[in-house]
């Protein structure tokens, strides 16, 4: 199976939440991008998963952020370690992701990280809400970016696992310093463990581990139209965050939605800022948590996605 460059870009920047949107009121799942002033901002310095709060979706806390080294107590994965805004540290990401993508025959599972010695870590990116990319406009919880970086540093050998055994090891990084390996099935049910944990290197030793949100579902177009609003719905459950990606190349427009949200319209004067041709549209449900590896901050995350890739921007 050939994997084209701007397609495992393309995963990366969508499904590793690592281009997702700067802070910016999180639309409830209405469909409105325009209700920005009505809509309750995300509380970045608070943590979304944490298990003495309320929920965003009102549902039962995930364990997304619990500290799998300190007995399972739950960390505090929105806040700044270092309590001074801007924390003097890197950025790493790392996800399991599965899904149906229109492109490809079938499910598929997605591994992969990628981590960025030049990024400076804000609280939001620690929150889930938080973009190390430009963006040039936002319209209420979606904007439009521009995700030129590369990855950098090696952490070593990146070990993938669900409910202790091993689906994945990557000994080092690919092209553009990005872990990746495309798997052609499911590999999590919903609420299954899954660790993921580097031997290190550049990047010290971590591990991460969360549980699988429930299965997502969607019907995605195959053509986009750059000149009309564009309103997409699903069905997820479990998720502490739901995103939704339309792309091409290092450009995206990205909507960050609470995990509780079924739908969203992208207004279009964001579409039309993408290029006309091929792109990738993709809608992700994931759980997240934090984990300190030296200076970095590694942004781990579980999803099921639906991804329809290509598809045709007009």
């Amino acid at each position: 199976m050939k994997i084209r460059p701007w397609l495992v870009a393309m995963l990366v920047c969508s499904w590793l939440v690592g281009c997702g949107p700067s802070p910016a009121p999180v639309d409830g799942g209405d469909g409105d991008p325009t209700d920005a002033g009505t809509e309750e901002p995300m509380d970045a310095a608070s943590d979304p998963t944490d298990a003495g709060g309320d929920r965003p979706d009102g549902g039962e806390p995930s364990d997304a952020g619990e500290d799998p080294t300190d007995g399972g107590e739950p960390s505090d994965a929105g806040e700044d370690p270092t309590d001074g805004g801007t924390a003097a540290g890197k950025l790493g990401t790392v996800s399991v992701t599965q899904g149906d993508n229109a492109g490809l025959e079938g499910s598929v599972t997605v591994v992969a990280g990628a981590f960025f010695p030049d990024v400076e870590v804000t609280p939001e990116l620690l929150d889930g809400s938080g973009s190390p990319c430009p963006a040039t406009a936002i319209v209420g919880s979606c904007g439009f970016y521009t995700c030129a970086g590369t990855a950098g540093a090696n952490a070593g050998t990146l070990t993938a696992e669900v409910e202790g055994e091993a689906i994945s090891t990557l000994a080092t990084p690919g092209a553009g310093g990005i872990y990746f390996e495309l798997l052609p099935e499911r590999v999590a049910e919903p609420g299954d463990r899954v660790t993921l944990r580097a031997s290190g290197d550049e990047v010290p030793a971590f591990t991460a581990e969360l549980t699988m949100p429930g299965e997502l579902t969607a019907t995605l177009p195959s053509t986009v139209s750059r000149d009309a609003p564009l309103t997409l719905t699903w069905s997820a459950s479990g998720a502490s965050r739901t995103q939704v990606t339309v792309g091409a190349g290092t450009d995206s427009v990205v909507c960050l939605l609470e995990g509780s949200a079924s739908s969203v319209t992208i207004d279009e004067s964001l579409l039309a800022m993408l290029p006309a041709g091929t792109g990738t549209l993709a809608v992700t449900a994931f759980n997240f948590d934090v984990v300190e590896a030296g200076d970095f901050r590694v942004l781990a995350t579980t999803g099921q996605g639906a991804t329809a890739s290509p598809v045709t921007l007009e």
